[in-house]
């Protein structure tokens, strides 16, 4: 082995430093023997398996082994350094044939470059055994005796073992052909796991996993939602074998439970309008106030389950039954008040004055503040718990100007007066004069409600002296009043 010495030497000498300061003594001898080695820890002729990949060498060396290399078949495979625990190696046959006779060789190297080495012939057989399993994996059955079978195996299988998966302890086991197992299958998920082995110890696994199913599908009850109309309020109705009110537009989701559904189908009236587990739902295009939903699912062993979904279908927005002010009304102030009633067979779930963000609570519904005179049109909008809206407008005339009034016919202030004394007036308003009034001392003694308004004051009826007013109404509520005239009886 002396011609490995100089590859072995240069190999060694980036591991090996010399401490500085400390020069070799000239007396001591150079160390020239070889490590001995008793056994790589294989033998000719065995069998290189997953079970035997890593070997124990037996080697001796008077200064002690530094390093252990393993080649196959020439070939640098591995190298290893020596653990405090012992000596433990292994070589590269991953991509030799099963079957395939090899050279492994070990070299062992001390600390001075002395290297030694020892070859064996083994056989490769590293590969786990592979299979497959009958029926396929996923297959869908009912429930009851149940076969499997073990394919497709390598020429040296020695044994097969149906085992638990979750325990790992063989349930059966076969060392012969024909390759079955016999097993109850139950309903539900059934797991299968076979472990393979060869004859020369390699381990493989393959397993299978089916669905054991005797009942059909179960359908839920329907769901009907649809995009919001209000913010707040979420629109859904659950829709149940005994009926329900939908609207003529939305989504129907569906929920079926069955671990092999293999379709969803949706009927309307007979008719098959969707699959899967929602049905876009939009009738706005009938006139039909009432549907028959039905869904039919369907698994993978053709087991069947119908479910029969009766609704009524909402077309119309709230009805407005009643609205104040009324169409064309005078309103006056800075506020008026507006309010109404509604009916609806879905349940009302919101009225809200459109566009006006200056609106507030107020007796009686709600206050709406006008800016000027004039027309003004506010517009109600109504939403049922299903999303059918209405809208409903009224316009009224806003009026705060006060009438024109003027006195024609009238005694002076403080002018003496007896008997009956007549008093006339003029009144004016764009949109009409309601009446006109006569007031005595601050109290309302007479009205008139007609253009060319005249009064007629007895005035025995009243002290030595007494105050005298005309007050002027137009039809939005609005008034004036004359300057008070005092008079005294003659």
């Amino acid at each position: 082995m002396k011609k490995l010495r100089a590859t072995a030497v240069a190999a060694l000498s980036s591991s090996l430093i010399l401490t500085a300061g400390s020069p070799a003594l000239a007396d001591t001898p150079a160390d020239t023997t070889d490590p001995v080695i008793g056994s790589i820890g294989l033998t000719d002729g065995q069998v290189y398996n997953r079970t035997t990949s890593a070997f124990t060498p037996t080697v001796s060396d008077d200064t002690g082994v530094v390093m252990l290399e393993t080649l196959v078949d020439g070939a640098h495979s591995r190298k290893f350094s020596v653990a405090k625990t012992g000596m433990r190696v292994s070589a590269d046959l991953v991509s030799v044939p099963d079957g395939t006779e090899v050279e492994i060789t070990l070299r062992a190297y001390d600390a001075a470059g002395n290297v030694a080495a020892k070859t064996v012939r083994v056989i490769a057989d590293l590969h786990a055994p592979t299979a497959t399993i009958s029926p396929a994996p996923l297959t869908v059955m009912h429930s009851g005796p149940l076969t499997i079978t073990v394919r497709d195996l390598p020429d040296d299988i020695a044994k097969v073992a149906l085992y638990d998966s979750a325990t790992g302890n063989d349930l059966d086991v076969r060392t012969a052909a024909p390759w079955t197992f016999d097993v109850t299958a139950v309903p539900g998920r059934k797991f299968i796991s076979v472990r393979l082995t060869d004859l020369r110890g390699n381990v493989g696994y393959a397993g299978a996993t089916y669905d054991i199913d005797d009942t059909p599908p179960v359908i839920s009850d329907l769901a009907y939602s649809r995009e919001r109309v209000v913010s707040w309020a979420p629109i859904n109705v659950k829709v149940t074998t005994a009926g329900a009110t939908i609207a003529p537009a939305g989504t129907l989701t569906v929920s079926v439970t069955d671990p092999t559904l293999r379709k969803t189908e949706w009927y309307v009236d007979g008719e098959l309008k969707s699959t899967g587990s929602t049905l876009n739902w939009d009738d706005r295009a009938s006139t039909r106030t009432s549907a028959t939903i039905e869904i039919r699912a369907t698994d993978a062993l053709d087991q069947t389950t119908s479910k029969v979904f009766p609704v009524a279908i909402d077309r119309t927005g709230p009805v407005v039954t009643a609205l104040t002010p009324a169409q064309n009304a005078l309103v006056r102030g800075s506020y008026f008040v507006t309010d109404s009633e509604v009916r609806d067979p879905s349940e009302l779930v919101d009225a809200e004055l459109v566009g006006l963000p200056s609106i507030a609570n107020a007796p009686g519904g709600l206050a709406i503040y006008p800016k000027k005179d004039g027309p003004f049109t506010f517009t109600w909008r109504y939403v049922d718990k299903l999303g059918n809206e209405t809208f409903a407008s009224r316009t009224v005339n806003v009026d705060n100007t006060r009438p024109g009034l003027k006195l024609t016919k009238a005694p002076k202030n403080l002018a003496k007066v007896k008997g009956k004394v007549a008093v006339t007036a003029t009144a004016g308003d764009k949109n009409g004069v309601a009446k006109v009034q006569l007031l005595i001392n601050g109290k309302l003694v007479a009205t008139d409600y007609r253009a060319g308004y005249a009064f007629s004051i007895n005035t025995a009826k009243y002290g030595k002296t007494f105050k005298m007013q005309l007050r002027a109404y137009d039809r939005a509520g609005n008034y004036v009043s004359t300057t008070s005239r005092t008079y005294r009886r003659g």
